[in-house]
């Protein structure tokens, strides 16, 4: 499966830290270029941001992404998340957030702060279920859920 990915960071971002992303791809076999073009607005330190966009369902993405590693889905997953917060550890700010948004508009937020258990619990993900949803971890009920359909849980 050919999927095409868009990573865009905010403009915090230093080079070396973009090189950092893209190699926490390729390692994956997915060449990527990523982008120092989101600005925020505020007076102090704000979180980093990455924004990845895929041409493809994330569960679809993840299979591929799983196919080029050589590694089970889920395992390569983590390690690219991992890499990809390690990217950006010199930032201002120690906290972010690596958005995945794909083409049935579910958007997927892995905090850096996540635990392993979160990573992990993607692999349990009724992912045709999630379409079009904002998952975002709930550590209470230790699940991806979205707010906005469960906001007495956030």
């Amino acid at each position: 499966m050919s999927v095409e990915i868009t990573v865009e960071a905010d403009v915090g971002a230093t080079e070396l830290e973009l090189v950092a992303i893209a190699d926490a791809f390729r390692w994956a076999g997915f060449e990527v270029r990523p982008e120092a073009v989101i600005s925020g607005r505020s007076g102090g330190p704000v979180p980093w941001v990455l924004y990845i966009t895929i041409s493809a369902p994330i569960a679809a993405f993840f299979g591929a992404f799983a196919s080029s590693a050589g590694e089970d889905a889920y395992a390569a997953v983590k390690r690219c998340a991992k890499g990809l917060w390690a990217a950006r550890l010199g930032n201002d700010s120690d906290t972010g957030s690596v958005v995945v948004q794909d083409v049935e508009s579910t958007n997927l937020v892995l905090r850096s702060t996540l635990p392993d258990e979160a990573l992990e619990a993607l692999a349990a993900m009724n992912w045709p279920e999630a379409k079009g949803d904002y998952l975002v971890w709930n550590e209470k009920r230790r699940q991806w859920l979205d707010p906005m359909k469960h906001p007495s849980d956030f």
